[in-house]
């Protein structure tokens, strides 16, 4: 398997189940490390420069990792208040079309998630999980299967979330959907241990 992304390159990743999407995710995000051959960035080598991909990578997947604490928590993940950036925290809760949402809470983005109280719907954790992705401005950001169980009108939402990173950062985009893959640059396909390109044209490039 051999492939090149460029720098702020929107690319989508299908295949069947069990065709190693997964795997291929783990590897980028230095979960996994390759039994042979080798992973580069920008011609070096990720061991040689003692660099793994999950440094410089935002992940979003299926379901996000949302945490028993407040919205401004879940979204800078950051201990010490000083040094949260509460400019770029209002930027990323528009961006992630959160605001309206978080402005009719009492407590606004103070208010507190949990089992016992404030919940959000998975849509919504998706959201705030991308209004993370805004606010951390990672180089690389990879979505897996991230709008799979929204309804239609969330994953439009998200679906254009998506597009305002386009030209601006390296995006993945791992999913079995035809809507999700509405602006990327390219398709790789994975089958039988091997990679190819789909043309988008082709409707049935997804089934």
């Amino acid at each position: 398997l051999s492939f090149e992304v460029s720098s702020n390159e929107c690319i989508g990743i299908i295949g069947k189940s069990g065709s190693g999407k997964t795997t291929l995710i783990d590897l980028l995000l230095g979960l996994l490390k390759p039994q042979k051959g080798s992973i580069f960035i920008n011609n070096n080598i990720i061991k040689d420069i003692n660099l793994h991909l999950s440094k410089i990578t935002a992940y979003l997947p299926q379901q996000a990792l949302i945490l028993e604490s407040s919205i401004i928590d879940n979204i800078v993940l950051e201990n010490d208040k000083k040094n949260i950036d509460y400019s770029k925290l209002e930027e990323s809760i528009e961006n992630a079309d959160l605001k309206s949402l978080i402005s009719n809470l009492p407590e606004k983005y103070k208010s507190k998630l949990s089992d016992k109280g404030l919940r959000f719907s998975g849509g919504q954790n998706q959201r705030l999980a991308l209004a993370r992705i805004f606010y951390h401005a990672k180089d690389i950001v990879i979505m897996d299967e991230a709008t799979s169980s929204l309804d239609k009108d969330t994953e439009n939402v998200i679906v254009e979330n998506i597009n305002k990173f386009k030209g601006k950062k390296t995006i993945i985009v791992i999913t079995h959907k035809e809507s999700t893959l509405k602006y990327v640059d390219k398709i790789f396909e994975i089958n039988d241990k091997k990679l190819k390109i789909i043309d988008k044209k082709d409707n049935n490039f997804y089934s």
